[in-house]
This record gives structure tokens, C-alpha cells and sequence, in this order.
């Protein structure tokens, strides 16, 4: 089953929210080739399946799908990279 809808983000403007009846795995390699192949629109994808994929693979695959789609990273107000570093050890 996939639905699709679009959002507004304040940031980024219109977004295609793909949500499918899929693994994370194939979700993430879906959505991956998704914003290669469509360069200038913002797609996100949605998972309803299992989490198959380990925390490092979901941190390798988001990584890569936020290269792909050239946006630079938007920090909230008030975020600390170095107190986000020392939470996460």
C-alpha cells in the first residue's frame, strides 16, 4: 500500500510525503534513488514495515539521501553540537 500527500515546510516549501507498507531497508534505498532521480523536489519516505536496519545503517542511509539532495543541514534555534555529541557518547 503507498499513500502520498504533500506538506509545507516553513524551511524547505512543499514536500511529498511517500508513505509505504515496506521494510526500513527498502524504504531507505527507495527513497535514496527517489531524490537521485528527482534532483529539486523534496521527497521524504515513510515506512509501516519492520525496522531492519541498525541504528548506524539508518544514520548511513539518512547521510547519503541528505547528500543526494544537496540541502544544507538547518539547525533550531538554540541547538549545541558539541552537548548533541557528548549526549549521544
Amino acid at each position: 500500500m503507498i499513500s502520498i500527500r504533500v506538506e509545507h515546510d516553513q524551511d524547505y516549501g512543499p514536500i511529498l510525503v511517500l508513505r509505504i507498507d515496506t521494510s526500513a531497508k527498502r524504504a531507505l534505498e527507495l527513497w535514496l534513488e527517489l531524490v537521485r532521480r528527482l534532483p529539486g523536489i523534496n521527497i521524504v519516505v515513510e515506512w509501516t514495515g519492520e525496522n531492519d536496519v541498525s541504528e548506524d545503517e539508518l544514520i548511513d542511509y539518512l547521510v547519503k539521501i541528505a547528500l543526494a539532495t544537496g540541502h544544507k543541514p538547518i539547525a533550531l534555534p538554540g541547538f549545541n553540537a558539541v552537548e548533541a555529541v557528548k549526549e549521544g557518547r
